[in-house]
């Protein structure tokens, strides 16, 4: 007898965190709709972050479509300790923590002897935290768990709509067209004359 995994149903907001039925097209809580998340970028959430404004910028573990998902490990495998890997995405802030650890680690190379001479926890203690710090994303890339932070762009949003609309539109022309001609090569058919000889 196999055992079959049962499929959830339900999956989390990525705005708010709520439980939602996947068949559900917006969340109850925060009213997202969750199709819009296809439209969503990391550049302009990018843009965002840069002026310090986190307003309708979500975090999501589905990775946008400017975002591949070998170049972010690629990054945290060779830049991870630089914190190559947070600025790619955009996470600015967590970046500089790991560049100002990477400069602690030099600095704590160099001066090794006086540091240990001083007190070893100084050096260890947050080296240990450092490299933690990066074993723990790359952890986070290799399962695809790593969030990314991603803006849906109104001015897209409003694109797509009136590109939709302008399609709606050409069809219901085109329909128009072709039910007229139907309608003119029906009366413009001769009609067969019925059988008395």
């Amino acid at each position: 007898m196999k055992f079959q995994k049962k499929e959830n149903p339900y999956k989390r907001c990525p705005r708010c965190g709520n439980k939602c039925l996947k068949i559900q097209d917006k969340c109850p809580e925060c009213d997202l709709i969750f199709s819009r998340l296809q439209l969503a970028t990391n550049k302009a959430a990018k843009k965002k972050l840069a002026h310090f404004d986190r307003d309708y910028v979500i975090f999501s573990k589905d990775l946008p479509s400017d975002v591949q998902w070998w170049k972010l490990l690629l990054y945290t495998i060779f830049l991870g300790f630089f914190g190559g890997h947070y600025y790619y995405v955009g996470k600015y802030i967590k970046g500089l923590f790991m560049s100002l650890g990477f400069v602690y680690l030099v600095v704590g190379t160099i001066f090794n002897a006086q540091i240990v001479a001083a007190n070893a926890t100084l050096l260890y203690l947050p080296i240990a935290i450092y490299a933690l710090a990066w074993v723990v994303s790359f952890c986070y890339v290799v399962s695809k768990k790593f969030k990314v932070p991603i803006y849906v762009d109104q001015t897209i949003v409003e694109q797509k709509a009136m590109q939709a609309r302008e399609d709606y539109d050409r069809l219901s022309k085109e329909i128009a067209k072709e039910k007229d001609n139907i309608k003119k090569s029906k009366t413009t058919m001769p009609k067969k004359s019925g059988g008395n000889k």
